[in-house]
């Protein structure tokens, strides 16, 4: 990024407002040792600056030690973008169309942004 080059500076966050998706802290994302990533692409309703918005969650992702799952959303015009606290009160699922949900691989309609479950767990 650079000051010679306006649109490769970031748009600033808009400021949280009560019931906002909660970004992630700098503290809970740089924690040494080894994160659980699972990439998806799914649409999602995302609240952030007092506003309901369509996003892609790109990323999922376990911190080391944490009990909590990160998600990775985009939305807007692709430029806005954040690391966020999964809640499904904040990060919601997108309806599908009528007619749109086709069967993933196997015969199964992949799920909602639902945070991915432990291995051995139901």
């Amino acid at each position: 990024m650079t000051a010679d080059i306006p649109f490769s500076r970031p748009r600033p966050a808009a400021p949280s407002r009560p019931g906002d998706a909660v970004r992630a802290s700098r503290e809970l994302m740089t924690v040494p040792g080894h994160s659980r990533d699972e990439r998806t692409w799914r649409l999602v309703h995302i609240r952030v600056g007092g506003e309901w918005r369509s996003g892609i969650l790109t990323v999922w992702r376990r911190p080391p030690s944490s009990r909590v799952w990160v998600a990775h959303v985009r939305w807007g015009e692709d430029d806005q973008w954040g690391w966020f606290v999964f809640d499904p009160a904040t990060i919601r699922p997108a309806p599908e169309p009528a007619g749109a949900a086709a069967p993933g691989p196997h015969g199964r309609t992949p799920p909602g942004p639902a945070a991915p479950r432990e291995r051995g767990t139901r």
